[in-house]
């Protein structure tokens, strides 16, 4: 019945315009003699023209009456009809018109009413989604279970242009309703207009009738984002409220975007970095146990010196951006193994061979390395650097093939991430590169790898930026499996179970739960059964985060909860080539080391956290029991029997 309605409506709009184009046309051309003795070609076509446009008036209350008026004064005999015909047309267009006004004025009240209806509501879950823009649809789609509810806040328009009055305004705003509302096809959920950084007192009250409340700020303005978090998440927003808020604040994570997530006095913002979980996307995906893209996959292990490596790790990244950043930090810590050269007394590195190519080193790229000496002042035991960077050379030049690729293929080439920014640029790079590689017999294109970990798998992982140009991407990677790895996604990143249910997140409490309950017991001390693995991060966080020190140690022991429980799966490996404790205690103490690298630490006779300074920055034979200890504890933490 609905849909008649609507054809039948529609079909009126079609008959009037048709119509009265006729009758316009004909009360026009009240001077046929004329138009025929006119010598252009255009008269017809004009006329038609501003007939079909006089039909349009009539949809807005408006008759040509000077046209009327002329045909009626014509001549003799001339007939009404037309006349008749057009103001029976104006009557229905008008008709049409009320109609139409009447259904945007019934749709808005109605939205409304249903919006403020739906305020009184106590419910478990409210998503509020500041803008409206690919990702978050995305996300939104996802958020449709019982007791949930989806707002979009929409910032109105900041211009100088006048605003349309009468009917202009009725139809701006009609269009702009609809516009809202295509956008956010497919998910459940209302739109609220707001002024710049305002929240509106109808979403106050969604608020404080649900338990658990999300603020999703999505929006590439970085610096929008914080400032809309900050504002959202301070306590004196609210007042006295039930409800857990919790804020996700689309922003680069570096150190001082991170200093948000701990403030005193404000709800938990969390620091979502696409670049970031592009990476963490990496760490974490497991095939039957197996880390598909970690370090371990890429080297050989000794059987005379079990858990000990006998081969380099050698790796590339072009493009040292945000995702190349994140790409070394990764393989550093990652890539950190025992020698087989070692024997009980001595803990060296195995080698590990990084070339970072990138014309253009953007200003983070620049204070990183000027940070984090630790990491780019490593050597390996024979002197040579674990990373070489390239900041003179294009990757489309001839040089970046002979200098850097060849011999870096000839070296034993295994792991290389491309991080353009662009997509397209990203996979023919990564093209060119496996044939380069085949042409100098460092790969069969042809050959599958074994499940076990060796030195002569080779893997180019090519960031995905555009999430439009995904399948095409998609498909060229397929052709070239399992030589091609395209990561990063906007599909895998942007997901409930990604950003609300934070998979990383719970992973690192689980961890830190297990490490503290398996300590207690190795102790033979009390451990509270009432504990959580929620309630004892919590705690955690209570206690470091009443002073700036506090908090950036906070954020230092949070992200090794963070790196273990991810950095599980390649002590599973250690343990699967019979590696004894010894041996992965060593192992877990240079990943930790190499993690406070990352993080711009180095040694000195006690710790403080400020200066970036800690009396651990040494090797294992050199550490006190008590910390070997705690890398012991690590182990027991995940495999009990190591």
């Amino acid at each position: 019945m609905k849909r008649t309605f609507y054809s039948l409506y529609w079909f009126t709009a079609i008959f009037v315009l048709l119509a009265g184009t006729v009758s316009y046309y004909q009360i026009f051309n009240v001077y046929p003699d004329d138009l025929e003795k006119m010598a252009h070609l255009h008269s017809e076509l004009e006329l038609i023209v501003r007939s079909f446009f006089g039909a349009i008036n009539l949809f807005l209350f408006n008759i040509d009456t000077d046209a009327v008026v002329g045909w009626l004064e014509s001549g003799e005999g001339t007939s009404e009809a037309p006349v008749i015909w057009l103001h029976a047309l104006a009557i229905v267009a008008s008709i049409w018109t009320i109609i139409f006004v009447a259904w945007i004025f019934a749709s808005a009240s109605w939205m409304n009413i249903k919006r403020y209806f739906h305020s009184f509501f106590q419910r478990q879950t409210l998503f509020v989604f500041w803008g409206i823009n690919e990702r978050s649809v995305r996300l939104a789609k996802e958020l449709n279970g019982k007791g949930e509810y989806t707002l979009f806040l929409v910032e109105r328009a900041t211009d100088t242009e006048e605003e349309p009055d009468g009917i202009d305004s009725i139809v701006a705003q009609g269009r702009r309703r609809v516009q809202l509302h295509r956008a956010i096809e497919g998910a459940s959920a209302s739109i609220f207009e707001t002024e710049k950084g305002v929240l509106p007192k109808l979403v106050r009250r969604y608020v404080k009738n649900s338990k658990e409340v999300h603020f999703l700020l999505l929006g590439d303005n970085e610096m929008g984002n914080i400032d809309t978090a900050l504002r959202i998440s301070d306590h004196r927003t609210w007042g006295d409220i039930d409800a857990k808020i919790t804020v996700h604040c689309h922003a680069r994570r570096n150190t001082s975007s991170r200093s948000i997530e701990h403030l005193p006095g404000h709800y938990r913002i969390t620091i979502v970095d696409s670049s970031h979980m592009a990476i963490e996307m990496l760490k974490k995906e497991v095939q039957a146990g197996i880390p598909l893209y970690h370090p371990v996959r890429y080297v050989d292990f000794s059987t005379e010196n079990p858990g000990t490596v006998t081969s380099a790790f050698r790796s590339m990244i072009i493009g040292f951006s945000e995702t190349g950043q994140d790409a070394l930090a990764f393989l550093y810590e990652f890539g950190a193994f025992m020698s087989s050269s070692n024997d009980q007394d001595h803990d060296a590195r195995s080698p590990f061979h990084c070339d970072v190519v990138d014309r253009h080193f953007g200003p983070s790229a620049r204070r990183w390395i000027t940070h984090a000496k630790g990491v780019f002042e490593s050597r390996n035991e024979d002197g040579s650097l674990c990373i070489n960077l390239h900041g003179d050379t294009d990757y489309r030049d001839a040089d970046f093939y002979s200098r850097i690729l060849g011999p870096a293929i000839d070296s034993g080439l295994n792991y290389v991430v491309i991080a353009l920014g662009d997509d397209q640029a990203g996979m023919d790079l990564a093209v060119d590169i496996l044939r380069y590689a085949s042409v100098h017999k460092r790969i069969d294109l042809t050959a599958s790898y074994p499940d076990t970990p060796t030195s002569d798998r080779f893997t180019v992982y090519v960031r995905s930026y555009d999430a439009s140009k995904y399948d095409y991407m998609s498909r060229i990677a397929a052709q070239y499996a399992p030589f091609v790895v395209l990561f990063g996604a906007a599909k895998d990143m942007y997901t409930r179970r990604m950003l609300i249910d934070e998979e990383l997140r719970t992973k690192a409490m689980n961890y830190f739960f297990n490490y503290e309950k398996t300590a207690a017991n190795d102790r033979h001390e009390a451990f509270d059964p009432e504990a959580t693995p929620a309630s004892m991060w919590e705690t955690r966080r209570e206690k470091y985060s009443g002073t700036l020190a506090g908090r950036v140690d906070l954020r230092r022991r949070e992200s090794q909860d963070y790196a273990n429980a991810l950095h599980e799966q390649t002590k599973r490996v250690l343990f699967s080539v019979g590696a004894p404790e010894l041996r992965m205690a060593q192992t877990e103490h240079l990943r930790w080391m190499a993690a406070h690298e990352i993080m711009g630490y180095h040694l000195a006779p006690e710790r403080n956290i400020l200066r970036y300074e800690h009396e651990s920055m040494i090797p294992w034979n050199q550490l006190s029991d008590i910390t070997k200890y705690y890398d012991v504890l690590t182990l027991r933490n995940i495999i009990p029997s190591a």
